[in-house]
């Protein structure tokens, strides 16, 4: 038996601010960190591709999530869950430049 899949779509989120500021953040991935991520690790797989692990509080459980990240300047960033509960899900984040805001759109598979 396969595992389903659920198509998510998520729009008319708006960063407030300009698109060259939020690819200098991500450009700084590794260099800062969520507050709840813990234990996190950043490898280097290509020069827009990096795997990020780290762990995050489920349930009140630490579980170990490995992302592959691909930058896709300026369109946007492309995420595979390798490991944890969402492994197999798939999500393009892209961004459309408002400004001094930016819009961003999420599509994806979820596992």
């Amino acid at each position: 038996m396969t595992a389903s899949m659920v198509f998510i779509t998520d729009e008319g989120s708006v960063f407030k601010a300009p698109l060259d500021k939020i690819w200098k953040l991500n450009a700084s991935e590794g260099q800062h960190n969520h507050p709840s991520l813990k234990n996190s690790k950043v490898e280097p797989v290509a020069e827009n591709t990096m795997i990020l692990s780290y762990d995050v509080d489920m349930g009140g459980r630490p579980t170990r999530i490995r992302t592959k990240l691909t930058l896709v300047p300026p369109l946007g960033e492309l995420f595979e869950t390798l490991d944890g509960p969402m492994a197999g899900s798939k999500s393009f984040q892209y961004y459309t430049p408002k400004g001094n805001e930016t819009s961003v759109t999420v599509i994806g598979n979820q596992a």
